[in-house]
């Protein structure tokens, strides 16, 4: 950086416009001030003789008994900070508004180079998508993150506090909604801090997590799941409406919905046709393309060996008879709407019973976490009923098609 040249203060009484010194190949300016002369050397030209026009100009200022002030600013920005100090002038006449503004956006200036809400939810969607994650989910971050977008539209990620995010997550009254809406938010703003996000690894969107929301505690339902007479009743409502094969799937299997939905169109809709159903070696496999769990596609997935004795024979009597195995979702939806029992509208139940009567049956809480695709502790505290008595399990793993064919449900 060049050199300041000395600015003078004092009573200026003349001012020589400069000349280039041969000798010494330099430009001087010699100004006298208060009764004394000083001399001003650059090798710049146009720099010493802007200088000069400065002090001359200061000089005639004096004469008439005005003022100016140097600056190392440019005429245009001059101009700019006129400008900007007359539009504020509009809201304050405080002298040091300015100043007061500058500071202002230096602060924030951090936040105003954020990048938009809106981009940041589509740029994570993105990034979701390609986890593989289940359709449900995706379906829940999209309904969720939809809202997050409408809700902060035009803002800048760094510009919601934590008490936005908190009042975006008690929008919904239900506590379940709530600590849904938290799970995803949470996710959301993991990865604008720079989790499995490249764009933000270095310079990270956000800081740290703004969200400080807790859960309110709530008395915990009891988990639904299907008696041994529900079972019966059921399946003979599903023989009749074709869906027998489905359901028997579902209860022994420990499948998933979504997992049983792949395992179908990628495997085939019937025993003789489904490559992951293996008789010989009384085996399932559930692979990686059927078993996909939080985007670990590298995942080989897991075995259901050792088939019960009951599935096993279902398996042979759905072979020999040719039985579809698909789902009908119309017809399981129908079957849902005309039940006498409400059992049969709760989300989920088909799975619940399964991994309940497996529990109470075996139990062996690592063979049924393995098969069902779960912990412990999430079985424990999400499918698993303890009030089925065990007779029920011992009585549902009896069901033989031959059993089934003397209570009519075949």
């Amino acid at each position: 950086m060049a050199k300041q040249l000395k600015d003078f203060n004092g009573h200026i009484e003349s001012v020589k416009p400069p000349r280039f010194a041969e000798d010494r190949r330099v430009w001087v300016l010699m100004v006298k001030e208060n009764g004394r002369w000083t001399a001003v050397v650059s090798k710049d030209e146009e720099r010493i003789k802007a200088h000069y026009h400065l002090i001359e100009s200061k000089r005639i200022a004096q004469s008439i008994n005005t003022t100016i002030q140097s600056t190392s600013l440019s005429a245009s920005k001059v101009r700019l900070a006129e400008y900007a100090y007359s539009l504020l002038e509009r809201h304050s006449t405080d002298e040091e508004l300015l100043l007061k503004a500058v500071e202002l956006f230096s602060q924030r200036q951090h936040q105003l180079q954020s990048p938009l809400v809106s981009d940041c939810v589509d740029k994570f969607i993105l990034k979701q998508k390609k986890r593989n994650l289940s359709a449900a989910t995706m379906k829940d971050y999209h309904f969720i993150l939809k809202e997050v977008k409408e809700t902060f539209d035009g803002k800048r990620i760094r510009e919601v506090t934590p008490s936005m995010w908190t009042k975006f997550i008690e929008a919904k009254p239900h506590p379940v909604t709530q600590r849904a809406r938290f799970i995803y938010v949470k996710s959301f703003l993991n990865f604008c801090v720079g989790k499995n996000n490249p764009e933000a690894t270095e310079n990270p969107w956000l800081d740290s997590l703004p969200l400080y929301w807790e859960a309110p505690k709530t008395e915990v339902a009891e988990i639904a799941s299907y008696t041994y007479s529900d079972v019966v009743e059921l399946l003979k409502r599903a023989n009749q409406n074709g869906t027998l094969g489905y359901h028997i799937m579902r209860l022994f299997s420990l499948m998933r919905t979504e997992e049983y939905e792949r395992f179908i169109e990628i495997g085939g809709a019937t025993v003789k046709t489904n490559r992951f159903i293996d008789l010989e070696n009384n085996r399932i496999t559930i692979n990686n393309l059927i078993y996909k769990k939080r985007g670990q596609s590298e995942h080989r997935g897991r075995y259901y060996t050792e088939l019960p004795t009951a599935f096993k024979e279902w398996l042979e009597y759905f072979n020999e008879n040719d039985t579809d195995l698909s789902i009908t979702m119309k017809t399981t939806a129908k079957m849902r709407r005309k039940s006498p029992n409400p059992k049969d509208r709760i989300s989920n139940i088909l799975r619940h019973s399964a991994i309940t009567f497996h529990s109470i049956h075996f139990s062996d809480p690592l063979r049924t976490s393995y098969i069902g695709g779960n912990s412990v502790g999430i079985i424990t505290n999400h499918y698993l009923n303890m009030n089925i008595p065990k007779v029920d399990a011992e009585s549902f793993y009896e069901l033989t098609p031959t059993k089934a064919k003397e209570l009519g449900i075949i």
